[in-house]
């Protein structure tokens, strides 16, 4: 049953006058007196969720006439408005009824202009600590850089918008984290500027952007990359970053930023084509510090690279389209058994899983996967069944753990 009318004025209060989370979504309610009216009645309410119910718009003259401190809710500290066509306008209008609002949930509405049509009012919007914008067609940063100035504003969530660029300006102190997975961000500069944020960031998701695939898909290399741009993150993707995986990591991107210097701008093929002589050359000194701001921070933590990277022109023949490999058992029926076996980078993992349920006797339907390399300092799962190994940055030395 659909519900489309809440009843004559102190219903609510006869029924449920304790409740504190009520869920009505996917009914047809349609009107923010409505709202008002269930907020009015009920005042331990805490969460309100009305996704998919669609409210007739309102103007400024809606509050004409009305006490906006008696419509006020001390408690309702989360409120759901998913799909619920709703646009920037309506929150801007209501914002003065919502002062003790800390969780808003906006998924799947029409707010794709904000911050470049509406001020942020602080007053309004002081204790506001998570929003979640997905997928509401937003196209720039401008219309999020106006939350800036919320200092207890410590969650954001842009997923599924068509932002290019992350920039950053003075504010954002309380912000944690930030998830922006399958927007359009192309450069690694977003992350760069993300490092200068006044928070200090601490976890990020970010995947199905497109610089993820800058790599050629090889999605290791790109959460290396991405971690050692950002000094202060504990967590990508949602997984943990421990603090020696932290060192390797910012070893390897440091190298990474030199050997890119070597590769792509002084086009060097091999080792004795290299001119750099010191941390001093012009050429260097600009290019990292256009595209690689963290470099000298940690030249002072660990060194120059310069004696790190040497450079060689990769051709393609059998050494590098396969690599030589332990798979080590994990198995109960064969637990321990290691064999050596050189694979080809373009099997998938479905065909590795296959050949491993044979040497050890394993369920192949049950049969899990974790690669762990040379450098690497914990396992990493090959869960995508048809990926090729190559997706995983595979190379000669490295261990299968057969789980």
């Amino acid at each position: 049953m659909k519900i489309s009318d809440i009843g004559p004025p102190g219903t609510l209060r006869d029924l449920v006058p304790g409740v504190m989370n009520l869920y009505l979504d996917k009914n047809l309610l349609y009107s923010w007196d409505q709202f008002f009216q269930i907020t009015s009645e009920l005042r331990y309410l805490r969460v309100l969720a009305l996704t998919g119910n669609k409210f007739r718009k309102i103007d400024k003259s809606y509050f004409d006439g009305k006490n906006i401190d008696q419509l006020v809710h001390t408690h309702l500290h989360e409120l759901v408005l998913i799909d619920m066509s709703l646009d920037w306008s309506q929150l801007d209008i209501l914002a003065p009824t919502l002062l003790y609002v800390e969780k808003l949930f906006l998924v799947r509405n029409n707010c794709s202009k904000i911050c470049s049509q509406y001020e942020i009012d602080k007053q309004y919007w002081k204790n506001l600590r998570y929003l979640n914008l997905e997928q509401n067609g937003i196209e720039s940063w401008d219309e999020i850089a106006g939350f800036r100035k919320l200092n207890d504003f410590t969650h954001l969530i842009v997923n599924k918008n068509r932002i290019r660029e992350i920039y950053h300006k003075p504010g954002f102190r309380g912000l944690k984290y930030l998830s922006f997975e399958d927007n359009l961000i192309s450069t690694w500069k977003s992350f760069d500027q993300l490092d200068e944020f006044d928070s200090r960031i601490e976890q990020i998701r970010c995947q199905g952007n497109p610089i993820m695939n800058e790599e050629g898909k090889d999605v290791k290399r790109a959460r290396q990359i991405a971690i050692g741009r950002l000094e202060f993150l504990k967590k990508y993707n949602g997984t943990r970053i421990e603090p020696d995986e932290r060192k390797d990591i910012e070893l390897f991107y440091l190298k990474v930023a030199y050997e890119t210097y070597l590769r792509d701008i002084l086009k060097v093929k091999d080792q004795k084509d290299v001119k750099v002589e010191s941390l001093e050359d012009p050429g260097l000194v600009a290019y990292v510090q256009e595209f690689h701001p963290r470099f000298w921070q940690l030249v002072g933590i660990y060194g120059s690279p310069l004696a790190w990277v040497n450079v060689k022109f990769k051709t393609t023949n059998i050494a590098s389209t396969s690599a030589k490999m332990e798979l080590i058992s994990h198995i109960p029926e064969t637990e321990g058994k290691v064999l050596s076996k050189k694979l080809l980078l373009s099997m998938t993992v479905t065909q590795l899983k296959s050949m491993c349920s044979k040497l050890f006797k394993g369920d192949i339907l049950k049969l899990s996967l974790e690669y762990r390399g040379l450098e690497d300092t914990q396992d990493y799962p090959l869960d995508e069944d048809f990926r090729q190994l190559s997706f995983y940055s595979m190379d000669d030395g490295g261990k299968i753990m057969v789980k």
